[in-house]
């Protein structure tokens, strides 16, 4: 195990990089710099403008600064996602079985009814759609732009965390009432398989590989599911997690090729476990790495569920429940970069890694908490 480095704090931004910042954005503004002007070089792809949130009569929303905010009708936020391009975040209510869709300032744009006990969400780029499991039956499909609702696949007994493949039009789904994985084809159920473990509980695409990663509470284990032309297959590379550990959330850096465990320990210790991913059959223990609390495992109140990475720069994720916070973790050298204090009972987690917008859940005060990633 590597030894850790002391806590680092983000950068703060100096005073005079923000004046310089604010001239630029003023000459943008009146015109003096303009995209495709002489002042770019010639062949070279033009920047993007620079706007100044400018509305008469409501205050501009700074996404550079963190920010808790509430949802109208939002009661128990069970699950989140983001549509990286369109900059777009969805949210499952569960107590009042709703979606919401909402721009990365907060601005309510819609909402639209799921099934009973909404948990997961999961959305699709490419296809430009949002899927949503709900605990009490069903995975319902629906348009991002719209929300109109696609489908309505009946994939099994309770329906739970749900993950996406964007690239092969794939989704997966752990039934807890089975103990089986069921997987999307677009927008029709494909077939499914046995979780060949005992309590599945979360799930995690590799976009790379189209494997999907399927964590095991009830054994303490996690497998990985890859498709063959006989179909999906539940025989890959199995981790055994040791001294007790309980694996709850995964995440994927398909870029790095790197698994990200989070585990709680006995005494209440909860840890990020990282594997390094070879194949299909071969993934390797690497690092051990100590995070806030989540709770006791076997709480109703237990978190362990709010854990992304952002595949551009390696920073991992981790909502801590019963701390309020957030740990930043550095993927590159496996250090605890910060932690972020982020209000009551964080849960689900969300990351955009286009712009940087990392959203939180609230479970205590029905809000979401925002901020950026450095």
């Amino acid at each position: 195990m590597r030894p850790f480095d002391l806590p680092v704090k983000y950068p703060a931004i100096s005073k005079h990089a923000s004046i310089l910042f604010f001239c630029a954005a003023i000459l943008a503004f009146t015109g003096v710099v303009s995209r495709g002007s002489p002042g770019f070089a010639a062949g070279r792809a033009d920047p993007p403008p620079i706007y100044l949130p400018w509305v008469a009569g409501i205050a501009a929303v700074d996404l550079d600064q963190p920010a808790a905010f509430g949802v109208d009708g939002l009661s128990y936020p069970n699950g989140l996602a983001v549509h990286r391009a369109k900059q777009l975040f969805f949210l499952t209510s569960r107590d009042s079985n709703l979606l919401f869709k909402l721009s990365s300032g907060g601005a309510l744009l819609g909402s639209a009814a799921t099934g009973p006990q909404p948990w997961g969400v999961a959305v699709d780029d490419n296809s430009n759609r949002v899927y949503v499991s709900s605990f009490g039956g069903g995975v319902r499909v629906y348009d991002v732009d719209t929300l109109d609702l696609l489908a309505d696949i009946d994939v099994g007994s309770q329906p739970g965390q749900i993950a996406v493949n964007e690239y092969s039009d794939t989704a997966a789904v752990v039934l807890h009432g089975e103990n089986k994985i069921a997987f999307i084809d677009g927008l029709a159920l494909a077939e499914k398989v046995d979780a060949n473990g005992a309590g599945a509980f979360a799930i995690a695409a590799d976009v790379r590989t189209n494997h999907f990663i399927v964590t095991h509470r009830d054994s303490h284990t996690a497998r990985i599911f890859y498709r063959t032309d006989a179909g999906w297959q539940n025989d890959g590379a199995l981790v055994t997690f040791a001294d007790q550990a309980v694996p709850f959330a995964v995440t994927v850096d398909h870029r790095a090729a790197r698994v990200y465990f989070l585990t709680w320990r006995p005494g209440d210790r909860w840890q990020v476990e990282v594997f390094a991913k070879f194949s299909q059959g071969d993934m390797r223990a690497g690092a051990l790495i100590p995070v806030g609390n989540s709770g006791p495992k076997d709480s109703g109140d237990v978190g362990g569920v709010g854990l992304a990475v952002n595949v551009n720069n390696r920073h991992i994720f981790v909502a801590n429940s019963a701390d309020g916070t957030v740990t930043v973790i550095d993927g590159a050298t496996d250090a605890v970069l910060d932690t972020i204090a982020v209000g009551n009972d964080p849960t689900v987690l969300a990351m955009n890694r286009d712009n940087g917008d990392v959203f939180v859940g609230l479970r205590a005060s029905d809000q979401v908490y925002r901020f950026r990633d450095q």
